[in-house]
């Protein structure tokens, strides 16, 4: 008796292990899950965005705050906490279809956001969602050529009719219709004009919250590094630039050194001259510094940190690549900037230099700047104002002045509390480097969705003349379809409308024969986008629209889903 009950027992082990799950794609049908977390942010950025905000809680604060569309690097952030908490859902996940859902709405959205490398729109996440859809629900018929071609058409539709502003009324006029009061208006009329009513780069005017109730301004010639500060570790935290992610000094020394620093005896005499003159160092060195040289440098830092002397060394390299593959004896702009006292010849260099820069040679060797601003990756250098004799000649006979140095406009955002301030930042630095800066590089199309409207009446003749090629026609009728949804979220979101004012006001463009005339009441006749600054930068749309065909070719070109063993996220880089 005790041996057959003994015999029924089955032995139960089981050994647990990580794994890579592997799912089979045996129809276009079964990939719904794959774009399941891309839907979800589509949600979050159509509902926040077209003077919309979303009220959102970091895990490092305990108060929520607003956060507009127009805020790129807060939006980031959002999309990386977005992302880690979809990686914790997955390794939670106990029932084992969800968590097959949960793994391929994870691996879809991330090739999603390698494809628009990570600048996310509402344009570029409505478009992959529903084109993505359209593809996979036909099970027998490939539309994917259509609306390749579809979306190519637009591109070129779109390229071919950009508006390209030049002349400074016009801008003016740009200005007055993008900003929401008279102040913004002159102040941005003022920065522009400053500027010659170029923007040579997104960084020439920074943003800052003030600390007084009026808008200021300061002006600095400034050149930018590309490659930031180098070293080690014990180098950048003798620097505090872990906890201050930032490192800022003001008038300072300058030596340019050219070739490899590792013997400390190089740089030792320097680092003595700068602490006693009580001054920052900043150091732009050709080649690498490491080993002797740099771990002296890091000594003399934290030294100078625990005696409260403002002393301190910062490391940048000069790379020819980055300056016209000019050496650092042929780029006499620079020289110039930083004030070297004898221009190349106060290079120095250890090969040919009779004299360590020293207290006894500092007039020949040292230059200085205004002040420095530095992350790993970058940093700025500022002096007051500064023109060579031939640009003031230049400038005096009429013509355009060559000097490479960028005029640097630093606006100091007023306002009664801080959180008007940051409110105002995010929004004046939005229309100065994301609006003006693209639209007046690459040129500007109506916003809202409204040049996307423009490009259906090309999609029809398309059609038509697809008409006896199903797939091709349903393609392209996929994308036209596609093409409504970011204006009708627009009118939604910002005027109100229901779905039949919507459909009339849309039907209304898209029959208007001008590309920048647009509807925006049934009442009244086209207006203007350029009068109504409903203006958006082409190479915006244009990156959306190719970030969109790209996503979907990849995702309908595989079969088989790889998923990984989820590890914890790294964070994301703080620069713009």
């Amino acid at each position: 008796m005790l041996k057959r009950k003994l015999s029924r027992v089955q032995p139960y082990r089981a050994l647990k292990t990580l794994h890579t799950p592997v799912y089979k794609f045996n129809h276009l049908s079964d990939r719904k899950p794959f774009i399941k977390d891309i839907e979800l942010l589509d949600k979050i950025l159509s509902a926040s965005s077209y003077d919309h905000s979303l009220l959102y809680t970091s895990k490092y604060n305990s108060h929520p705050r607003f956060i507009s569309s127009q805020n790129s690097i807060q939006w980031r952030h959002i999309i990386y906490e977005y992302m880690n908490s979809l990686q914790k859902s997955v390794l939670f996940e106990n029932n084992k279809m969800s968590r097959q859902r949960s793994h391929l709405g994870k691996i879809g959205l991330d090739l999603f956001l390698k494809c628009t490398n990570g600048e996310v729109s509402s344009l570029s996440t409505t478009l992959s969602s529903n084109l993505f859809r359209e593809v996979i629900k036909y099970k027998d018929i490939d539309i994917l050529p259509g609306v390749q071609l579809g979306l190519t058409k637009v591109r070129e539709f779109l390229s071919e009719r950009k508006i390209l502003l030049k002349d400074s009324k016009q801008i003016q006029s740009l200005i007055d219709s993008l900003t929401i009061n008279e102040i913004d208006s002159e102040l941005l009329k003022r920065v522009m004009e400053i500027l010659e009513y170029e923007l040579a780069s997104n960084d020439v005017v920074r943003i800052v919250k003030g600390k007084r109730f009026i808008d200021e301004l300061d002006i600095t010639q400034g050149w930018k590094v590309y490659n930031g500060l180098i070293g080690n570790k014990q180098y950048l935290r003798s620097l505090n630039l872990p906890q201050n992610n930032l490192v800022s000094f003001g008038k300072s020394l300058v030596l340019v050194y050219d070739g490899n620093l590792r013997e400390a005896k190089h740089i030792l005499p320097t680092l003595h001259y700068a602490t006693t003159s009580k001054k920052p160092l900043i150091l732009i060195i050709t080649g690498e510094c490491s080993a002797d040289a740099l771990t002296s440098i890091t000594i003399n830092n934290n030294k100078n940190a625990r005696n409260k002397n403002e002393s301190r060394v910062a490391v940048i390299k000069y790379v020819a690549k980055d300056n016209g593959d000019l050496s650092i004896q042929e780029n006499y702009d620079l020289l110039n900037f930083l004030k070297l006292p004898k221009g190349f010849s106060s290079i120095y260099s250890p090969e040919y230099s009779s004299l360590v820069p020293s207290k006894v040679c500092a007039t020949d060797y040292f230059g200085n700047i205004d002040s420095l601003k530095a992350t790993t990756s970058e940093a700025f250098l500022y002096s007051p104002e500064l023109a060579s004799d031939a640009d003031a000649d230049a400038a005096a006979d009429g013509k355009s002045i060559s000097n490479p140095m960028k005029r640097i406009v630093t606006l100091s955002v007023g306002g009664t509390n801080e959180t008007e301030i940051i409110q105002r930042v995010e929004y004046l630095g939005h229309l100065i480097n994301v609006i003006l800066y693209n639209g007046l590089r690459t040129g500007f199309v109506p916003g809202s969705g409204f040049a996307l409207l423009k490009a259906i009446p090309s999609l029809d003749e398309l059609q038509r003349e697809y008409s006896s090629n199903l797939p091709m026609k349903l393609g392209l009728a996929a994308v036209t379809s596609s093409l409504l949804c970011p204006t009708e979220t627009m009118l939604q979101n910002k005027y109100g409308k229901n779905k039949l004012r919507k459909n009339e006001l849309i039907s209304s463009t898209i029959k208007l024969g001008n590309f920048l005339e647009v509807s925006l009441n049934t009442q009244d006749s086209g207006k203007n986008v350029i009068e109504k600054g409903i203006l958006e930068p082409w190479n915006r749309v244009d990156k959306a629209l190719s970030d969109t065909l790209h996503f979907l070719q990849l995702s309908t070109s595989c079969n088989t889903a790889i998923t990984r063993v989820c590890e914890k996220p790294r964070k994301p880089s703080t620069q713009s």
